[in-house]
């Protein structure tokens, strides 16, 4: 029998202690399965354990609860979000004083309660470096690079998620054994053909903004990313929202393209997201081919979008690796976890045509048929015990060896096979 520690962020993060109480619904019924073999413990501050008691009875055996001097340490690290909150937050993602605390901590609890594994969620330094020094697993989970209507997907990794994994760390060259698949297959492996992903494909697009810019003009669909995410503060090379546009636009409009820029749909439930987006678009709007599309414009579907462009850019978002689904030119500007490199031309290079594109299509090929069938896995698999605790064991395992990252996806290909 193995046992797992869920780690669940106690640092606090946008102002709240509670930012990551929904984190381990996404495989709760895997946790309340009393009929599996494995153990698992849960540790987190007072407030976010006190929600999953309210919701959980059944839970409170399995919490490890902070002393009175861990508590006073969380309290400690409250910071206002916009004025020093991100930046100490950011210290838990790399070998910092704040971090050493962090690991320092979960060797604590380690001693209190002996755990195999301990499970996280996003970066942190401060788990990861905690599991090398006591010599257990270390899994470290994510949301992964598809969203519904197409698969939407969670993702487990032996080093890291986002710019920090694995697979961000891969080489076209580590696919060698992947065969490249048509974009027919992994679209309908990602959706289905009776799937809204797959209807809103042929649906008409009703947006006289977007149609009156176009014209016969190349498009360009620009992905934002949310102001405080990772992906933007960790993983990219850009200070703001506005300094992505400041350093793509430019370089589009004088190739005449129209640029439809698009908000992380998440925006509107952060204030300074939207302040965020507000400074970026008052500088896009400098432009003439720009279209600015908000939160409201639901009724606008990705896959209607990725018909229409001819390139995609994005920091590092979702939406790069679903446009893969369509054969698109992608441009990746910060880290991503499907940026293998060698595959993905940067925006300068594809402007002045210095790009192969059927060299790109076989690469993309490899990358989506690895992802979809080997590396991401869906929400109803994170909620089967049957799959989800000996799934995190593989995972675990694999952290405590010292692979290349040609070895980790065959090691995936071999397990996720053997599920069939």
């Amino acid at each position: 029998m193995s046992s797992f520690l869920f780690y669940v962020e106690p640092h606090p993060i946008r102002n709240m202690f509670t930012h990551f109480f929904t984190i381990l619904d996404n495989f709760a019924k895997a946790l309340d399965d009393n009929k599996t073999e494995h153990r698992f413990y849960i540790y987190g501050n007072r407030e976010t354990l006190l929600e999953y008691s309210k919701r959980h009875k059944n839970w409170e055996e399995n919490f490890i609860l902070p002393t009175k001097k861990e508590y006073e340490f969380f309290e400690s690290c409250l910071t206002e979000w916009d004025n020093g909150g991100i930046e100490k937050w950011e210290e838990l993602m790399e070998d910092t004083d704040l971090s050493r605390q962090y690991t320092k901590l979960i060797k604590q609890i380690y001693h209190r309660q002996k755990f195999d594994y301990i499970v996280c969620w996003g970066t942190n330094f401060a788990v990861k470096q905690a599991a090398k020094e006591l010599k257990i697993g270390f899994i470290n989970m994510e949301l992964g690079c598809s969203r519904a209507p197409f698969l939407d997907s969670l993702v487990a990794d032996p080093w890291g998620v986002n710019g920090s994994s694995a697979l961000s760390k891969s080489d076209i060259a580590d696919f060698k054994n992947i065969p490249a698949t048509n974009v027919q297959d992994d679209f309908l492996l990602s959706g289905g053909i009776n799937s809204q992903a797959y209807e809103s494909k042929f649906s008409y697009l009703n947006a006289t903004q977007i149609l009156n810019k176009i014209g016969n003009k190349k498009v360009a669909l620009i992905s934002l990313q949310l102001y405080d995410d990772a992906n933007q503060v960790h993983y990219s090379p850009f200070e703001s929202v506005k300094a992505v546009l400041e350093k793509i636009l430019p370089l589009l409009c004088k190739k005449d393209y129209v640029c439809l820029i698009k908000e992380h749909p998440a925006s509107n439930l952060r204030k300074g997201s939207e302040n965020a987006n507000f400074e970026a678009k008052l500088y896009a709007l400098n432009f003439e081919n720009v279209v600015w599309l908000t939160h409201k414009d639901k009724n606008i579907e990705n896959s209607t979008l990725f018909q229409l462009a001819d390139v995609v850019i994005t920091v590092n978002s979702s939406s790069g690796f679903e446009a893969l689904f369509y054969d698109k030119p992608v441009i990746v500007l910060g880290d991503a976890v499907y940026k293998a490199k060698h595959v993905f031309p940067t925006l300068e290079n594809y402007l002045r045509g210095h790009f192969n594109y059927k060299t790109y299509q076989t690469n993309i090929g490899k990358i989506r048929n690895f992802f979809l069938n080997y590396y991401l896995f869906s929400h109803e698999k994170a909620n089967d015990s049957a799959f989800f605790f000996p799934y995190l064991k593989f995972i675990g395992d694999m952290s405590k060896e010292n692979l290349t990252v040609e070895e980790i996806i065959n090691r995936f290909i071999a397990y996720r096979s053997s599920e069939k």
